[in-house]
């Protein structure tokens, strides 16, 4: 997650960081990552993320990533594992530019 990420979690929900995120090193700009509780998100109440409106960047990309490109572009992926794939609504190319607006809004303050 990124700072930003961490800082609008903590306040909204009163946590100390550390109750719900660990640090990480190398992945710049994502500074921390969610602890997890048998391998779901600490956030994850039953079906449903109890922070749903002020989840990660990350979140609100997944199943969708941004990986960087030969010749510096970037490629958007999709994790199969996600159960969700192929149920949902299908997605055009301005959902796909509208969350790449969102990253470089979040990522560039």
């Amino acid at each position: 997650m990124t700072a930003r990420d961490v800082e609008r979690i903590a306040v909204a929900t009163r946590h100390d960081q550390k109750e719900f995120s660990y640090a990480v090193h190398g992945h710049s700009p994502y500074e921390r990552r969610m602890k997890m509780i048998l391998g779901k998100c600490v956030f994850l109440k039953g079906p449903k993320c109890s922070i749903y409106r002020i989840r990660p960047i990350i979140c609100r990309f997944y199943p969708f990533s941004l990986t960087p490109s030969v010749g510096g572009g970037l490629r958007i992926a999709f994790d199969p594992a996600c159960s969700g794939i192929g149920k949902g609504a299908v997605r055009d190319e301005k959902f796909f530019a509208s969350l790449v607006r969102l990253a470089s809004r979040e990522l560039s303050k």
